[in-house]
């Protein structure tokens, strides 16, 4: 079986669909999924255990994101900061 990555959002409606009545999780993760069912039984343990474990997770891709965000905000604060030190050293001097 290839190896897939999946979404937090994706895992969520994985077990939702699991969590069906009449539900034949089995065949569910096998044949819809394409995952092993040992796997999808530890999605529902951990949905289980806390409901809202797939809504807190985000993908690397958006923290990957929000870092290069954070980055780029972080570099225009220091550059704010700077000029207005030198706008503060400049009209103190008149």
């Amino acid at each position: 079986m290839a190896k897939f990555t999946f979404s937090p959002s994706s895992k969520l409606s994985a077990v939702r669909r699991a969590l069906e009545p009449g539900c034949d999780i089995a065949k569910l993760a096998a044949e819809e999924l394409g995952v092993r069912l040992l796997t999808l039984r530890k999605w529902i343990r951990l949905y289980e255990e806390d409901p809202e474990i797939f809504s807190l997770q985000r993908s690397k891709s958006e923290l990957d994101r929000e870092n290069a965000r954070l980055i780029k905000e972080i570099a225009e604060t220091k550059m704010e900061t700077e000029i207005l030190k030198k706008f503060a050293e400049y009209s103190g001097k008149k």
